[in-house]
């Protein structure tokens, strides 16, 4: 009679997560760079996809039409964002407006203008598993609403053609 000892085994599971864990530790980071197309960089949209709050699309061209990529930015409370040293949207654009002494950040409104320092906003970051080198484009709607916090019928719709490069 043979002795009944336990079984070390992996289960198929198990022997996935190994492999993808192996892969992740292997696979070492590319650093992409978005190249605008044109020097006027926004243009109008040519579709205007249905979204709410401030929202940032990438989206890349295949096979003759645009596709969702999985990178996306919903910013829900655009005015608190601009205010928030720690933002994305106050360390790419709010930095960069010209203030008098004392003078918060203006939210977006009928008349409001904001005057800029001269800046490069470099479209950069590292990818990990996929190449994400082609044509895409980054759309920005934006939404308005009233005092009742209901959307406003009219958005503003602007792209920015390019090619993504691998650096």
């Amino acid at each position: 009679m043979k002795p009944n000892f336990p079984r070390n085994t992996m289960s198929s599971l198990d022997i996935l997560l190994v492999i993808f864990l192996s892969i992740l530790t292997t696979v070492q980071p590319a650093l992409y760079r978005f190249i605008p197309e044109v020097s006027d960089v926004f243009m109008d949209c040519a579709d205007r996809p249905e979204m709410s709050g401030v929202d940032i699309e990438l989206k890349k061209y295949a096979r003759g039409s645009w596709h969702q990529t999985f990178l996306s930015v919903k910013v829900i409370d655009l005015c608190k964002q601009m205010r928030n040293t720690n933002s994305i949207v106050y360390d790419s654009w709010s930095t960069h407006i010209i203030l008098e002494e004392g003078e918060e950040f203006p939210c977006f409104g009928k008349g409001v203008k904001y005057l800029h320092e001269a800046f490069v906003v470099k479209a950069e970051g590292d990818v990990i598993g996929m190449n994400m080198e082609g044509r895409h484009k980054l759309v920005f709607i934006f939404h308005a609403y009233d005092k009742n916090n209901q959307r406003k019928p009219n958005s503003i719709c602007v792209e920015i053609p390019g090619e993504i490069l691998k650096v």
